[in-house]
Parts: C-alpha cells; structure tokens; sequence
C-alpha cells in the first residue's frame, strides 16, 4: 500500500521543522487594536499583564511559543473570552467544573497596542503561510520544543509577533505571542476585570472544593 493511502501516513505529524529563511511569510498590519490577557494579579507567578516569559536552553517551555532567555513571550488574543480559555480551556473541553483557585486571584486586561516597534506580526493565520510548511498543529501539538523553535526562528526573521489559532476557541478567534525581552514591562493597560465576572459571563461553572479534598472525586462540590 503506498504511503498515499496508508492511514497511518496520515496520522502522522506533519508540521516540521522551522525554514531558516522566512522572507515574505505573510504578515498582518501592526495598527492599534484592542487585545485580551489572563493573567495573575502583580506579584503572581506571570508579575502582570504585560509579562515575558523565556526558558533555559537546556529546559522544556512553559508556554507553546515561549523563547530562550534572555528573550521573552507575552500571551494575548483577540478577545476577553479566548483569553480565558486558553486558561481554563482543558476543564472546558472535558466540560468540568472549574476550580476557584484557577479563576480568583487573577483578572482578564485589555491592551490597545502591541509593541511591536517596526518589526511586522507573523501572520500563521493566512493560507499563504502554507508554504512555509505552517499547519493548524502549531496551535495543537504536545511537543513545546518544536512549537517554540518556530518561534525562535520568526523571532528571528525580524517578527515581532505571531498571530495564530488559538488551542481551545473554535470559530475564528485568534491569539497573539508578543516576543521581547524577558522580564516585565509597564505599558499600559486601558482596563481590567476580575477574571471570575468574565467566567460567569461565559456561563462556565467554578466550584469551590476544600485543599483537602481536591483529589477526592466523592466530594461534595459547591459550584459558585
């Protein structure tokens, strides 16, 4: 049986390594916009909104696109609701309750710009990035250290920024990896709400379950 009808050719990974050149990879306008993030208050583990996080040479990335240090990416997307998901997104798709300590405690901000300077955003999103060898799998894929290699290597080609399909919003939201120096900015941010109101507007449950029984699958549950 050829490779072209063999089932398991086409379960396979096809997203491969980054090119090394990326000249004309297709690119979105750098104009102001409104973007979301979830984040943990000031003081938290991602210290604010506007926060770059890299990895070690030698260590496995937190975030999908994160860089090495001492580069740095910042996570946001195209609306409060995509923001939130890709936050509590693993509960959502198993259609669980969400635990209160992944919802207090931090707040969904809105930026009106990027940063980005002069450096264009990589536009993933774009059927043109096709032939680049780009694939819906970046946004999906387990393995952290090929998705972030991509992003070194955008990084790289003088992007500021790759826009791309968020892992766990369906329909046309879209997601933003800022990349910069590692560390915290102080840019502004027009506004900031409890990440718990944005929850309860989406209709997703939060319950309040005991530290001591968090792995007890027999306890009582009070959804708030």
């Amino acid at each position: 049986m050829s490779s072209r009808t063999n089932p398991r050719s086409r379960s396979r990974l096809a997203l491969s390594e980054p090119p090394g050149d990326l000249s004309g990879f297709p690119r979105i306008p750098t104009g102001s916009a409104p973007w979301f993030r979830a984040h943990q208050e000031m003081g938290g583990h991602d210290k604010g909104c506007w926060w770059f996080v890299g990895h070690d040479s030698d260590g496995t990335p937190e975030g999908r696109f994160d860089l090495q240090t001492p580069r740095g990416t910042c996570y946001l997307a195209d609306s409060a609701q995509a923001a939130v998901r890709e936050r509590i997104g693993r509960f959502i798709a198993q259609r669980e309750w969400v635990p209160a300590k992944k919802v207090d405690g931090k707040l969904v901000s809105t930026v009106s710009t990027l940063h980005t300077g002069r450096r264009p955003i990589a536009d993933w999103t774009s059927v043109r990035a096709a032939a680049w060898g780009a694939t819906r799998e970046l946004s999906t894929v387990p393995d952290y250290r090929l998705t972030s290699r991509w992003a070194e290597a955008i990084d790289r080609n003088g992007f500021g920024a790759l826009v791309y399909q968020p892992r766990f919003s369906t329909g046309d939201a879209v997601a933003v990896a800022l990349f910069g120096p590692q560390g915290t900015r102080t840019w502004a941010v027009r506004s900031s709400t409890s990440m718990r109101t944005v929850v309860v507007r989406m209709g997703i449950r939060v319950a309040q379950i005991p530290s001591s029984v968090e792995t007890d699958d027999t306890a009582k549950v009070n959804f708030v």
